[in-house]
């Protein structure tokens, strides 16, 4: 059995010892009443449901009423080492469906008389025989319980009040510890979560600004080929510029050597003329 499981169990024997009154009322259905103790139950983190805890707390009472047969049919007392027979034990001592009914006074000088239950069907429990010392105590078995907790009866009450005490404490400590590793699991979940969160914050903080990045890197990337693109231009105009001016300083070479030229041709003309 898993520690999920005994929780659950132990939770479902406890809500039902606090929920008795409801079982006890004639105007509520029993499955009303495991309604109620499942709500409880799943407030305290318990998937459940009122079938399921009605199915947990009959296979408890099935293991518990197989125990206490066998103890009566062998005699060497019931099987003190199952976890919730001290419990299951407090919560059905009392009950006539499990328990045989005391007719007279438990003094150990008054006659008793023990009729069988209705429930108890596989074998009937012999009537124990009248005491006639009322000074004679009741046989102690070997595990240290008297004769009558062997048979189902129930102990004296000043006797099982510390015994109560003490399980009532471990079933505390129990519910407590439970309650504890629920918070711790609890806990751990949201530290988790908030931790997913931030994880999950700061990849998409990195994510924008690698988006910005790569959206300035774009943006310089298209300034650079802008200017180079406008650089180009001016190279271009400046060549366009130097071939129109050597072309201007050839026409002008040109036109100076014509003349020079036709100086020249009419100087000599005029030193002949003089000449003749």
């Amino acid at each position: 059995m898993t520690a999920r499981n005994h929780n659950q169990q132990q939770q479902v024997h406890h809500t039902k010892n606090m929920h008795e009154a409801g079982f006890s009322d004639s105007t509520k259905k029993k499955i009303e009443v495991w309604k109620e103790i499942s709500e409880v139950l799943q407030g305290r983190g318990y998937k459940v449901n009122g079938n399921v805890c009605d199915t947990k707390m009959r296979a408890l009472r099935r293991r518990y009423k197989t125990i206490k047969d066998n103890a009566t049919l062998s005699g060497r007392g019931a099987m003190k080492q199952w976890q919730y027979y001290h419990a299951m034990d407090d919560l059905f001592v009392k009950k006539p469906a499990t328990q045989p009914r005391v007719v007279e006074g438990t003094d150990p000088g008054d006659t008793s008389r023990a009729t069988p239950s209705s429930s108890d069907t596989l074998q009937p429990r012999p009537t124990p025989i009248p005491s006639p010392v009322s000074s004679v105590p009741s046989p102690v078995s070997p595990h240290g319980e008297s004769s009558c907790d062997e048979h189902g009866m129930q102990p004296p009450r000043k006797r099982a009040r510390p015994q109560q005490q003490l399980r009532s404490s471990q079933l505390l400590e129990g519910l407590t510890s439970a309650n504890q590793e629920r918070a711790d699991a609890l806990n751990s979940f949201l530290a988790t979560y908030k931790q997913k969160q931030e994880d999950g914050k700061q990849q998409q903080h990195q994510q924008q600004q690698q988006q910005q990045q790569q959206q300035q890197q774009e943006k310089y990337l298209e300034k650079v080929e802008a200017l180079h693109q406008s650089k180009v231009s001016l190279l271009e105009g400046m060549v366009r510029m130097k071939n129109d001016h050597c072309l201007e300083i050839k026409t002008l070479q040109t036109n100076h050597q014509n003349v020079v030229q036709k100086l020249q041709e009419n100087h000599q003309l005029t030193v002949q003329n003089l000449q003749e």
